[in-house]
């Protein structure tokens, strides 16, 4: 898989896969480029949607597996996918924090952000966003900022 989207910095599309709890973090260093390029722009927003697996219901000894999907909003390109049976913030944190590390990879060692995040009012996501991408920033901290 990894030779089918060779790059110069990351290679392949699944970047991350594991059982227990299940997930999978995917992207190519050309998704990752052009979020270098709009979080460097004056645009520089995303939007990160939550989606519930619509099987969980149909399987209810299962645990539900949600979908993340990092957007930008001026082309609604997706440039990070995740699938994760573990809906915690601190969970939701490290897959964004593997992104940033690839984005680091990608931009000479430094590490870019949009410029906002558009979510929807889960609080796990929202927590997760806040530490992600401010460098540990605790909920206090970001609410007395804002």
């Amino acid at each position: 898989m990894q030779a089918s989207t060779p790059g110069v910095h990351v290679s392949g599309y699944i970047e991350q896969l594991g059982i227990h709890p299940f997930h999978v973090l995917f992207y190519t260093e050309g998704q990752i480029v052009a979020y270098v390029a709009q979080c460097k722009s004056a645009v520089g927003a995303q939007s990160i949607s939550t989606l519930r697996d619509p099987s969980s219901a149909a399987f209810p000894d299962k645990k539900t597996t949600y979908y993340y999907c990092m957007l930008m909003s001026d082309r609604n390109l997706p440039v990070l996918d995740i699938l994760s049976s573990c809906h915690e913030a601190s969970w939701i944190q490290g897959m964004i924090m593997s992104f940033n590390s690839s984005v680091r990879r990608v931009n000479s060692g430094r590490l870019v952000t949009p410029k906002y995040v558009v979510t929807d009012f889960s609080y796990a996501l929202m927590h997760a966003c806040i530490q992600a991408m401010n460098e540990g920033m605790q909920l206090a901290g970001y609410l007395q900022l804002t």
